[in-house]
């Protein structure tokens, strides 16, 4: 009882876990969508939220492999893959076939409440959908293939 006591949270979900309007507006959405960025790997879970990104201990090799090539830009050779999915190449055509739907970016430039960063998010791919202070949403333009793939399957 004692060696198991001390791993009993005793701090409140909200304080580990807060509502925010970031939160919330990725909450709000309907249907099946995942995200990328700015929430760490794996803390959006409590949220029920979905992303391709984060750390799984029991990886299947061929998603691993799969997850690998997103930030890949030729697929020429062979990856054995990771346990850590990171997403840093967003213009992945990959991302679409995983049902990536938003993608969250820091707007670090004070001078600016509203602009989203199009050197990385070409306003032809994508569209500013949300911004709370630094935080913005970028959702892209062309999500029909993620969305037939998670239509096909029954859970």
């Amino acid at each position: 009882f004692r060696f198991g006591f001390k791993y009993t949270p005793f701090t409140s979900r909200s304080y580990l876990y807060p509502e925010t309007q970031l939160t919330n507006f990725l909450k709000d959405q309907e249907g099946l969508y995942r995200f990328t960025g700015l929430i760490p790997q794996s803390m959006f879970i409590p949220y029920n939220l979905s992303s391709p990104e984060g750390y799984e201990p029991l990886m299947i090799k061929r998603f691993s492999e799969f997850a690998t090539r997103i930030n890949e830009e030729k697929f020429d050779q062979i990856s054995t893959g990771s346990r850590w999915i990171i997403v840093n190449r967003h213009e992945s055509p990959l991302l679409n076939l995983l049902g990536t739907k938003y993608f969250l970016s820091f707007n670090s430039d004070p001078k600016s409440q509203w602009d989203p960063q199009y050197f990385k998010y070409p306003k032809e791919k994508y569209e500013l959908v949300f911004q709370y202070g630094k935080s913005q949403v970028m959702k892209t333009k062309k999500f029909y293939l993620g969305h037939l793939f998670f239509t096909s399957f029954k859970y």
